[in-house]
C-alpha cells in the first residue's frame, strides 16, 4: 500500500475503515485522522466494514476511482465521486464498496466524546443520549469542506504540535456537523432511542448468552450506559422493554428446540435459563398463544 499523502496529522490506515490503535494501551481516543491508498487491483476488490463503537467517518476523497460503494439499498459509482468530496458515515451503517482501480482517501474518526463536547458547547446542555449525525451522506457545505482542506494543508513535523492542530480543527469540524443536523432533526431531544451500534451490541450479547442468565445489569454495561438511560432508550428503539425482548428471543429458541429436537419441555426450559417449567409455560403461552406442550402437538 501507499502512503504518499502529504498530511503530517494524518497516519496510515492498513485495513479499510478500521481506525488504527496508535497506542498499546488506548481505550478512549477522540479524534484520529488517517490516509489510506490501494494500488491498481488485479481484480475486483471488495471491502466491508461497520463501526461499532459510536464512531462517525468522515471520507475525503482524493482520487476518482471506478467501482461501487454501496449502503443501505443505495449504490453509488465511484466514477461519479469528485476528488475532495467528503462523505459522513454514522456509527451501525454496514457499507460496502468494491474497487476496480487505485484509490486514495483520506478518513476522519470522530468520537462520541469529542461530538457530546460539541453538543454542549453549541446548546449549553449535555446531550442525553448517543449522537447520530443523520445517514450516509455527503458533505455539502462550504465551511466544514474549507475546514477539512485546512487540516489537509499541514505539514508540521512536530508531533505535539500536529496533534492540537488535528484536535483543534476537528473540534471545529464535527461542532458544524452536529450544528448541521440540528437543523435537520432534533438533535437536543430529552430521551434517544438506543443508538443502533449500542443495540447491535447488547442483541449480539443476548444471542450469544442464550442459554444463560440474562441481567439487566449485564445488558447496561455492554450498552456503556445506566441502567435507567438503557432501559429507556432501548424500549425506544424496540418497543419493549429489554426484559421483554429477551424473553421472546428465549420463547423463539424455545420453540426451534420443541420443533427440531425430542428435548423435553422440562430440559428446554432449564437449558434457557426459566425457574420453572411453570414459569416457562406462563411465557411461551403469553407470547405464542398455546402452552408448549399444545405447540408441540399441533407442530408435528
Amino acid at each position: 500500500m501507499k502512503t504518499d499523502l502529504n498530511c503530517s496529522l494524518a497516519v496510515p490506515e492498513l485495513h479499510w475503515r478500521q481506525r488504527p490503535v496508535l497506542r498499546p494501551q488506548e481505550q478512549d481516543f477522540r479524534v484520529t485522522l488517517t490516509k489510506w491508498s490501494l494500488d491498481q487491483p488485479r481484480q475486483p476488490l471488495e471491502f466491508k466494514h461497520e463501526l461499532t463503537d459510536g464512531t462517525h467517518t468522515i471520507t475525503i476523497n482524493r482520487s476518482v476511482s471506478a467501482g461501487r460503494f454501496l449502503f443501505g439499498k443505495k449504490e453509488v459509482a465511484l466514477s461519479n465521486v469528485p476528488t475532495y468530496s467528503n462523505l459522513l458515515v454514522p456509527p451501525g451503517e454496514v457499507t460496502r464498496i468494491v474497487f476496480t482501480e487505485a484509490a486514495q482517501a483520506y478518513r476522519l474518526y470522530l468520537s462520541q466524546a469529542l461530538l457530546a463536547e460539541c453538543h454542549e458547547h453549541i446548546f449549553e446542555t449535555p446531550t442525553h443520549g448517543d449522537i447520530v449525525l443523520s445517514n450516509v451522506t455527503f458533505l455539502d457545505d462550504g465551511p466544514a469542506r474549507h475546514l477539512i482542506q485546512a487540516m489537509l494543508e499541514i505539514n508540521e513535523g512536530d508531533f505535539s504540535v500536529n496533534h492540537l492542530i488535528l484536535d483543534s480543527i476537528s473540534l471545529a469540524i464535527a461542532s458544524r456537523c452536529v450544528s448541521l443536523n440540528s437543523r435537520k432533526s432534533s438533535t437536543k431531544a430529552r430521551i434517544s432511542p438506543l443508538a443502533k451500534w449500542r443495540l447491535r451490541r447488547v442483541t449480539d450479547y443476548i444471542d450469544a448468552h442464550l442459554f444463560d442468565q440474562i441481567y439487566l445489569f449485564d445488558l447496561s454495561n455492554v450498552a456503556g450506559l445506566t441502567r435507567m438511560h438503557f432501559s429507556t432508550q432501548f424500549r425506544l428503539a424496540t418497543g419493549v422493554t429489554p426484559n421483554e425482548y429477551v424473553l421472546r428471543i428465549k420463547i423463539g429458541r424455545a420453540q426451534q428446540l420443541i420443533r427440531e429436537t425430542s428435548l423435553s419441555l422440562l430440559d428446554i426450559s432449564a437449558m434457557l435459563g426459566f425457574k420453572s417449567q411453570s414459569h416457562f409455560t406462563l411465557v411461551f403461552k403469553k407470547i405464542v398463544g398455546h402452552t408448549p406442550a399444545r405447540w408441540r402437538a399441533s407442530s408435528k
